[in-house]
């Protein structure tokens, strides 16, 4: 009760002026120092002072200057430190290796900051750093410096990153795969990947983190590796606030707030974002069933549209409980609704008999979501800097929606037959996990951690059938049936890393009880499967002369299947494709390689990494002949069999002038994939590739303007080969009053209309499809940062989020 006694008290000095500053015990250590611009005369006002702890660069402690320059940093602990010093305008200082000793006193003395700007035709224009860096072991994607996102979501923000092809639906695969881990600010999304890149705002996100080895503190799923946004926060005292908005034709346009109060011990945020988007485009199809005794060729063409609308809202309370204990809550609501219809002219023709029929298809297909996310957690800092327990619980409830339709009408709109699906239900999920860290000396660090996980899902799915003779939609009450699932994972995992010299190592493991459950109500089907499973992750670096750094990874991974490929009931599309999942499929396991190498010179940096990735229990979806229909194409998925995915990623930024970036990028992969398919053996092999270019230039009068080119090969499945495609977007961005205020105009698909084509051969049939997308979109944003201070150097000191983007500065 005294502790606790003792931590309000703290806080309410805290709240009374102190603000963010440690009340100063028995061994604990004072850092003060003085901030001046260049020149060295005037004092710096309002600058923010952040310091971290090493090696794991933890937030320990932070303030602003005051009127004179001054700062002090009361209640550090015994341990090593940097301290960062930034202001906006200013190139960012980092005092490095701060050794602080028991009941020491520190004076950092007078501090320094350098303008980063140059001169160029009267203005200054703001030095920047690139869009997309290379760390050790990520890709870091800086979206405030992408004006090509504005209006967009994070897919946009995602189509210039060394291995992520965006498709021309706006589906993203990591590396060849669409099996990947979608984390916000570090935490579980509550989502499917796609769909939780679909439905967050661009402007909302500060950066987009790509891990494609993570190590085994990291939960194992999404093969691929880990897509993790860090949303904008508040990173100064007071109130602030950012406001976006954009719209486009068609009915295209979205907004966003979010408004952010730092007070003391309190930081607070709440915020909200609706987004409505739509498309129009043209496709054609080809496909032609081979029976024992006729052959049927279906050939289609018509126009989809497609119709999304997503909204939501966020909010957080933070508290610092003392210099050692902090807590959090954090809460996300949303709602998702997407649709797309299409109407086409079918021409069915038995080639044998020579006998067709014409007739009209409408197709509808809609999927939605509403979902539910609560997270608690609480951090405690033991003496030692870095010495810490923490612990999180989670909570996700989700409501689901899929179906699908089709109905086919004859010459005089008369409704011939027809099929229509619907899947509806909750899934719900409970998380908790803890996690110990332990400093080791000589920049160690020991991690070590407990995760459970229980997932339900409880479907109720209903098939109708239009009866002709009564004019009415029937429910078949055979294929109707209520679907639940329940699925238990819980695991122990360790890291331990360590320096010596130039070498940075650090290996993991993590063990893993998984067991999951199927029971088709009504039918008495059950399926079960459980298992053991072990993780292991090593990565290591090693920094050569002249900033050179050579780094490796290793890592295991597993790719659980989702519901629907696990339902075991069909869904009709059409009277000739349906779709059906299978309720025995395995996990599919993957081992990780990586080697990469950084070269920097100047201004410009030079990447290079080759990877391997090997699967084992392989599964996709595959498509065959339905039994007892040799005019229906089935799809389900299977296991069958493994793959190899060999590769290089190149990418470069390049700044020859001050006012131009380059950034380009590029990988190629073997792809390998073998197996068993219907009894057969398999053996297809293929060279990807794709690259992309990202030219910024800064101009006069606070103008940037970007243009972004995306080039992708052909790619192939167990069954099927797709075309490449090309796809060039433009953004213009201006900057206003301090770039407190920009609008942007964005131009997607640049050259007009971009066509993907795919060919598909199985047993027994064949398919032929293409398909053309809309061509020029436009669309216009604007973005308000605003808070309750005076627009004067006090705001450019951080006082509210982080300002978006860059620009030039006009010279004071």
């Amino acid at each position: 009760m005294g502790r606790a006694v003792r931590f309000v008290l703290i806080g309410l000095v805290w709240a009374g002026g102190v603000q963010a500053q440690a009340v100063a015990g028995k061994g604990d250590v004072k850092i003060t120092g003085q901030v001046f611009a260049e020149d060295g005369t005037r004092p710096m006002e309002f600058v923010n002072i952040v310091l971290y702890s090493l090696p794991e660069s933890a937030q320990v402690a932070g303030t602003v200057t005051d009127s004179y320059g001054r700062f002090t940093l009361l209640g550090v602990k015994p341990a090593r430190y940097y301290l960062e010093i930034s202001f906006i305008g200013y190139e960012t200082k980092r005092v490095e290796n701060i050794e602080c000793a028991p009941g020491a006193q520190i004076d950092l003395g007078r501090l320094t900051l350098k303008l980063s700007s140059v001169p160029v035709s009267g203005v200054e224009v703001i030095g920047d750093k690139p869009a997309i860096s290379q760390e050790v072991d990520k890709k870091v994607i800086d979206v405030t410096k992408l004006p090509s996102t504005a209006g967009g979501t994070a897919v946009d923000a995602l189509k210039n990153v060394p291995g992520v092809k965006v498709d021309i639906e706006g589906n993203v695969t990591l590396r060849g795969s669409s099996n990947f881990t979608v984390l916000i600010d570090g935490r579980p999304s509550g989502l499917e990947p796609n769909q939780a890149l679909k439905q967050i705002p661009a402007v909302m996100i500060e950066r987009i983190e790509i891990i494609t080895n993570p190590s085994a503190k990291y939960e194992p799923e999404g093969t691929a590796g880990i897509i993790n946004i860090i949303l904008k926060k508040q990173k100064g005292q007071g109130l602030s606030a950012l406001v976006n908005a954009n719209a486009g034709f068609k009915n295209r346009y979205g907004g966003d707030a979010l408004v952010g109060l730092r007070s003391g011990i309190i930081n607070t945020y709440f915020g909200g974002n609706i987004w409505h988007s739509s498309s129009d485009n043209e496709y054609e199809s080809e496909t032609r069933t081979f029976g024992s005794a006729d052959t049927l060729k279906i050939a289609s063409s018509g126009l989809s549209s497609w119709d999304g609308t997503a909204a939501g809202a966020r909010a957080g309370l933070e508290l610092q409980f003392g210099p050692r204990d902090k807590s959090s809550i954090v809460g996300r609501l949303g709602n998702y609704d997407g649709r797309s219809t299409s109407r086409e002219r079918v021409t069915e023709h038995h080639l044998l008999a020579d006998s067709s029929r014409d007739y009209q298809n409408d197709r509808s297909w809609r999927f939605g979501s509403k979902y539910l996310f609560l997270m608690a957690d609480h951090e405690h800092q033991f003496d030692t800097a870095g010495h810490k327990l923490t612990a999180q619980v989670y909570l996700v409830g989700r409501q689901g929606l899929a179906a699908a339709g089709n109905t086919e009408r004859d010459s005089t709109g008369a409704t011939i037959t027809g099929r229509r699906s619907q899947d509806e239900g909750p899934t719900g999920w409970i998380r908790g996990e803890a996690e110990y860290t332990l400093p080791t000396g000589d920049g160690g660090k020991l991690e070590a951690g407990f995760q459970s996980r229980v997932e339900m899902t409880g479907m109720e799915s209903q098939i109708y059938r239009f009866n002709p003779n009564t004019d009415t939609w029937e429910l078949d009450s055979l294929s109707s049936h209520p679907y639940l699932s329940r699925e238990n994972i819980h695991s122990l995992y360790t890291t331990y890393s360590w320096r010596w010299q130039k070498l940075a190592i650090q290996p993991g493991l993590r063990g893993e009880y998984g067991s999951r459950i199927i029971h088709i109500q009504e039918m008495d089907s059950i399926w079960q499967l459980s298992r053991w499973d072990y993780f292991p992750s090593l990565h290591f670096s090693y920094n050569l002369p002249a900033n050179f750094q050579v780094s490796a990874s290793y890592s295991r991974r597993i790719d659980r299947p989702y519901y629907w490929y696990l339902r075991p009931l069909p869904v009709w599309y059409d009277a000739h494709s349906v779709s059906k999942g299978n309720p025995m499929l395995r996990p599919s396991y993957v081992n990780s390689y990586e080697v990469g190498f950084e070269l920097p010179f100047g201004a410009n940096l030079l990447s290079l990494e080759a990877y391997c990735r090997t699967t084992s229990n392989m599964f996709e979806w595959i498509t065959t002949r339905y039994p007892g229909d040799t005019n229906a194409l089935l799809q389900t998925a299977a296991n069958i069999g493994s793959d190899r995915s060999l590769g290089v990623e190149f990418s470069a930024h390049l700044s020859p002038v001050k006012w131009l970036n380059a950034y380009i990028t590029g990988d190629i992969a073997d792809y390998h994939e073998w197996g068993t398919l219907f009894n057969q053996e398999i053996d297809r092999r293929s060279i990807s590739w794709s690259g992309s270019l990202n030219l910024n230039l800064q101009f006069p009068s606070a103008t940037q303007v970007q243009l972004n080119g995306n080039l992708s090969g052909p790619y192939i499945t167990a069954t099927s080969t797709s075309d490449g495609w090309f796809g060039t977007d433009l953004a213009v961005k201006q900057s206003l009053f301090n770039r407190t205020l920009s609008i942007t105009l964005r131009c997607q698909n640049l050259f007009g209309p971009r066509t993907w084509k795919s060919r598909e051969d199985g047993q027994g049939f064949r398919r032929n499809y293409s398909y053309i997308r809309e061509g020029l979109r436009l669309s216009l944003a604007v973005s308000y940062n605003f808070n309750n201070f005076r627009f004067d150097p006090k705001m450019r000191a951080g006082e509210g989020i982080e300002q978006e983007g860059t620009g030039v500065m006009p010279r004071r």
